[in-house]
C-alpha cells in the first residue's frame, strides 16, 4: 500500500509530493496516475519526499525514471528528496543518480528546483543581455 500526500511551496509553482509505503508493481499505477493528474494540472516542478518509502521495487524504480522523462518532456523537474540509504546505493551502482536528481533535504530540492526554473522560464533575450556587449572596435595604433 502507497500513501501519497500534496502539497505546494515556492508561490505554488513546486509541487511537493510524499511518498508513505510501497512503491512496487501493485502501487506503481496509483503514482503514476497522481503525478500525471499534477501535470495535467500544469505541475511541471516536483519534490518527491521519500522519507516514508518503506520499500521501492524494481518496478517502482522503472516508473521513477520513466516519469523523470516524462516530466523532462514537459520541461519539467523532478527532485527525489529523502532517499534511503539503500536506494541511494542503489541509485548509484546503476547509473541512475545521474538521470534523476537527488537531494538530502527539502530546501536543497528546493533550490534545485528554483534553479532550474529559472533557467527554464528565463527568456531568450534576457539570457543575451547577459553576455557581454559588442566587441571592441579595432585601434589601428
Amino acid at each position: 500500500m502507497i500513501f501519497i500526500e500534496h502539497g505546494e511551496t515556492g508561490e505554488g509553482k513546486i509541487s511537493v509530493v510524499t511518498l508513505k509505503g510501497y512503491l512496487d508493481s501493485a502501487t506503481a499505477s496509483d503514482f503514476e496516475a497522481f503525478i500525471g493528474q499534477l501535470l495535467e494540472k500544469g505541475k511541471r516542478f516536483m519534490v518527491i519526499h521519500a522519507e516514508g518509502l518503506e520499500y521501492c521495487s524494481s518496478a517502482g524504480i522503472g516508473l521513477i525514471l520513466y516519469l523523470q522523462k516524462k516530466i523532462a518532456a514537459e520541461k519539467g523537474m523532478m527532485v527525489l528528496q529523502g532517499l534511503s540509504a539503500e536506494l541511494k546505493t542503489i541509485f548509484g551502482i546503476l547509473g541512475f543518480d545521474r538521470l534523476v536528481s537527488l537531494a538530502e533535504s527539502a530546501e536543497d530540492a528546493r533550490a534545485i528546483l528554483e534553479k532550474q526554473m529559472q533557467f527554464v522560464e528565463q527568456p531568450a533575450s534576457a539570457a543575451a543581455d547577459t553576455k557581454e556587449g559588442p566587441a571592441p572596435e579595432s585601434v589601428e595604433v
